[in-house]
């Protein structure tokens, strides 16, 4: 045999060395990455020895997640100040993907803290006092066709339009949502006339929000606090923890009366479609004597 035909590598042989499959090299052949350099009298096609070293920094740039097109370019032109070159730029791109896995995370942690504090379901009905924290939303007013005529629709669609915004400002809607009621309007003929969906923003996400005109905070305070079932647009919740407030010597202290969602229609079998069950906050002072 010829030191000639010594020198060949079938492709078989060269994806074995490398430990990659055939069908990656007739893949790298097809675009113009890594191409065999021996052609024979038959037509058959040989890698090299020589083509090892290529080969293996083609796929150690591939392992550690190089793009091909950025591999290719830099291959056909290899220097060490283009190795460098692609290596930072490459790293900076994984210190981008590392802080918005960062990210991820703290929402996915945000949202499994809204599923804990639905496991009050023994307290259904009763009002307490707590204390609570600020907190911002992005907050949407109902299009109401008529006063007062509002339904799931309605509801759905204007926390998808808060939703939207959040997202398309880097805020994930994590931490929950909900709705807001004025107090001020329940004693007129048009009680749900500037009730609204709100997204809650998640602290990491503050500065995201800021500038955003439909950005809210609801002051930290005592909130009158009431876990229940039910949609938002209906008001005898409400009014029965009002009543409360009046009946334990406390008066609401500000306009928003909230209706914070933990678990929508989607955790319930058919016949318990109907309702979410959030929690009712009102923010409420002890009444001075």
């Amino acid at each position: 045999m010829s030191r000639d035909k010594d020198n060949r590598i079938s492709i078989s042989k060269m994806a074995g060395i490398h430990n990659i499959s055939r069908q990656t090299l007739i893949f790298y052949d097809k675009i113009g990455l890594f191409r065999p350099q021996v052609v024979d009298e038959n037509g058959y096609r040989y890698y090299t020895y020589e083509q090892i070293p290529f080969l293996r920094e083609i796929c150690f740039l591939k392992n550690i997640g190089v793009k091909l097109e950025d591999i290719k370019e830099h291959i056909e032109n290899r220097s060490d100040d283009s190795a460098i070159e692609l290596l930072q730029r490459h790293s900076d791109e994984i210190d981008k993907e590392i802080d918005r896995l960062i990210k991820i995370k703290r929402n996915i942690h945000s949202r499994i803290s809204v599923y804990e504090n639905a496991h009050f379901e023994s307290n259904i009905y009763q009002p307490v006092i707590k204390h609570l924290p600020e907190r911002r939303v992005l907050l949407y007013k109902w299009r109401l066709p008529e006063p007062n005529d509002t339904d799931r629709k309605i509801l759905h669609t204007t926390l998808m339009t808060a939703w939207r915004e959040a997202e398309a400002n880097g805020c994930y809607p994590s931490a929950g949502w909900g709705a807001a009621i004025k107090y001020s309007d329940l004693s007129t003929s048009t009680p749900l006339g500037n009730a609204g969906s709100y997204i809650n923003i998640s602290s990491e996400d503050y500065a995201a929000a800021e500038g955003l005109e439909s950005l809210k905070i609801f002051p930290e305070g005592d909130y009158a606090c009431m876990y229940k079932y039910g949609m938002p647009y209906e008001l005898d919740h409400i009014l029965n923890l009002l009543d409360w407030i009046e009946e334990n010597g406390y008066e609401v202290s500000g306009d928003d009366i909230l209706d914070d969602c933990f678990l929508d229609t989607t955790f319930y079998n058919n016949a318990m479609r109907q309702f979410d069950f959030c929690q009712l906050q009102i923010p409420v002072r002890k009444k001075e004597k």
